[in-house]
C-alpha cells in the first residue's frame, strides 16, 4: 500500500483537509477570535448554519479518500472513488470563495487565506493521484498484452 506514490498523494490531501477542518479561516465579533470549521458547529455560532455544509464536506471526502486507500488492489474503483472526493473537494472550496466573494451570506470577516489554500492544495494532490493511478493501470494492462 505504502509503496505506490499516489498513497502518499492521497496522504497528504487528506492531511490538507484535516488541517482545513481545524485552522480558522473567518474573524468573529471580536478581532482577536478566529473561527474554525470546528468553532462553527458551537451554538453561540448557530446563525453561520453553512459551517455544517463545510464539516459534512470534508468529513465526506475525507472518509472516501480513507477508504480508497485500502482499495489499493482495485484500481478503477479507487480511481473512482477518488475522482468523487475530488468533487465534493472543488464543491467545498467553490463554497468557500463563493461565501469569501458574495456579501450578505452570513460569513464573517474572512480573513485568513492560510486556510482557504489547503483545500484547492489538497484537490491538487487528489488529481495527481488520478494520474498515477492511470499510469500504474496503463502500465498492467501493457504488461498483460505483452504475456
Amino acid at each position: 500500500m505504502i509503496q505506490r506514490i499516489q498513497t502518499v498523494s492521497i496522504l497528504l490531501a487528506i492531511a490538507g483537509l484535516v488541517v482545513f477542518l481545524f485552522l480558522p479561516f473567518a474573524q468573529g465579533v471580536s478581532p482577536d477570535a478566529g473561527l474554525s470549521i470546528i468553532d462553527l458547529l458551537k451554538p453561540e455560532n448557530a446563525k453561520l448554519l453553512f459551517g455544517v455544509g463545510f464539516m459534512a464536506g470534508i468529513d465526506l471526502a475525507i472518509l472516501i479518500l480513507l477508504i480508497s486507500l485500502f482499495l489499493f488492489k482495485n484500481r478503477p474503483r479507487q480511481y473512482r472513488m477518488i475522482s468523487v472526493a475530488t468533487l465534493i473537494s472543488l464543491l467545498v472550496a467553490g463554497f468557500a470563495a463563493a461565501a469569501m466573494l458574495i456579501p450578505g451570506i452570513g460569513l464573517p470577516l474572512l480573513n485568513h487565506p492560510v486556510a482557504l489554500a489547503f483545500p484547492p492544495v489538497s484537490i491538487l494532490f487528489l488529481l495527481l493521484a488520478n494520474r498515477q493511478i492511470k499510469k500504474d493501470e496503463q502500465l498492467v494492462r501493457s504488461v498483460d498484452r505483452i504475456r
